[in-house]
């Protein structure tokens, strides 16, 4: 399914792509990255609220996991929202 994603992305076909990509993370809830994937297709096309969903979803269903909450304060870093990069960061290294 993410190949087929990845085609119609390259194709500019973008409701297809992101239909694949998130059928790919409902057939596959336990893999990261689909999850990173899903990410990455939302930042390269600069919505960064469906990104910050996609983040906020994955550390719901892993909320005892470190990666997701780095994840998610590279997110803010990236936005330079230093503060909130920080405190994601910070939850992570006291799991």
């Amino acid at each position: 399914m993410v190949v087929l994603a990845r085609i119609y992305q390259a194709q500019g076909k973008l409701d297809q792509a992101e239909s694949y990509i998130k059928r790919a993370v409902k057939v596959e809830p336990d893999n990261i990255a689909l999850y990173k994937t899903l990410l990455g297709f939302y930042l390269s096309q600069k919505k960064v609220d469906s990104a910050k969903n996609v983040l906020e979803d994955l550390i719901a269903q892993r909320p005892n996991e470190v990666e997701p909450r780095i994840m998610l304060g590279n997110f803010y870093a990236a936005q330079q929202k230093n503060e909130q990069a920080e405190t994601a960061k910070g939850k992570a290294f006291c799991l």
